[in-house]
């Protein structure tokens, strides 16, 4: 089969190859891939910056079909059209997954980085990992299913939003632009949404369209200031870093209001300082989210089927598997919003 692989440590050393076609074991479903979504993580690997097993097949946004299933396997068939939570190899027994969060687990290898992933013509994962598309959700939607529940758990699980609360969003690609539809339907009345002068030309007119009730460029404004005009010098509610600079996850400090909250989704790949006693002072609550939970993997198909989230606003680049690093290279420069490959 053809596979997308990381080759070696660094900077490139990706290519597409021939990979053996795995066999689906003991409780496993073979799946045959249709859509792969590229996100900032693929990124971040093909650049040498993010921690990978290697080699290894990236991906790990993505929708198919079953075409085999191991032994054991129930409640699911062949031909069934599939997305999958990224809990591969988490044990199902410690104290975590007995808790329903598998998806923390010490010994969870996530495929796409620790595990193959999805960009190639199959992918063969734990039955237990896979949830039906439901009807009326398309192959490229459904590939965003993934960080459609990132973003749930983060602020639907997490945080908590309240109807009427002011939120500030750091960070405009697709997991801020999902943040800002779900902050939405969870009733926040005024949501900012910051980035950069990259993404003027794409991110910031899909953040109007969805909803954003003010737009700014960090480069251009300050932020604060604009932060505490609208919010009567209080500060915001709530403050969701998306972005994994560290610049903005700083910054998130200084924006939110004192006893609120920062949700920190977005990975920064490196070490950041912040100004403890801010916090301390501020009284602010942190909440890290890492991946996504089997509860917001649900939600995520229901807002999607439902057209409460609208991902096809995020899909601004389609490409087959050959150009996967035309779609990967889109992602970097800041031209894509999410681009998605189909085989």
């Amino acid at each position: 089969m053809r596979a997308v692989i990381k080759t070696g440590p660094g900077k490139g050393n990706v290519s597409l190859t021939q990979a053996p076609r795995p066999t689906p074991g003991r409780g496993e479903a073979l799946i045959e891939i249709k859509a792969v979504g590229v996100c900032g993580t693929d990124v971040e690997i093909y650049e040498g910056n993010f921690p990978t097993s290697i080699p290894v097949i990236l991906g790990h946004e993505f929708a198919g079909v079953v075409a085999e299933l191991g032994s054991g396997v129930e409640g699911v068939s062949v031909g069934e059209r599939v997305v999958a939570e990224n809990t591969a190899g988490a044990c199902m027994s410690c104290e975590l997954c007995r808790r329903g969060l598998s998806h923390i687990c010490p010994q969870k290898r996530a495929y796409g980085s620790e595990s193959d992933g999805c960009m190639a013509d199959y992918i063969c994962l734990a039955a237990s990992m896979l949830h039906p598309i439901p009807d009326g959700l398309n192959d490229e939607e459904a590939a965003l299913t993934e960080p459609l529940a990132v973003v749930n758990r983060g602020v639907v699980e997490r945080i908590d939003i309240k109807p009427e609360s002011s939120v500030v969003i750091l960070g405009a690609g697709a997991i801020g632009l999902f943040a800002l539809q779900v902050c939405r339907l969870c009733g926040a009345s005024d949501i900012i949404l910051a980035g950069t002068a990259r993404d003027a030309k794409t991110r910031f007119p899909a953040g109007a369209r969805l909803g954003a009730d003010r737009l700014v460029d960090v480069e251009q404004e300050n932020l604060r200031e604009v932060v505490a005009e609208r919010t009567g010098g209080r500060g915001a509610d709530f403050v969701i870093e998306a972005s994994g600079s560290p610049a903005a996850v700083r910054e998130a400090l200084h924006l939110a209001g004192r006893s609120k909250v920062i949700s920190a989704i977005g990975l920064a790949s490196q070490e950041v300082c912040l100004d403890w006693d801010l916090a301390v002072i501020k009284e602010i609550d942190i909440k890290f989210s890492k991946s996504s939970s089997n509860m917001s993997w649900r939600r995520a198909l229901s807002m999607l089927q439902s057209g409460r989230v609208n991902a096809q606003e995020l899909i601004t680049h389609r490409y087959a598997l050959e150009d996967w690093e035309k779609a990967i290279l889109a992602m970097r420069s800041g031209e894509a919003i999410k681009s998605v490959l189909t085989l």
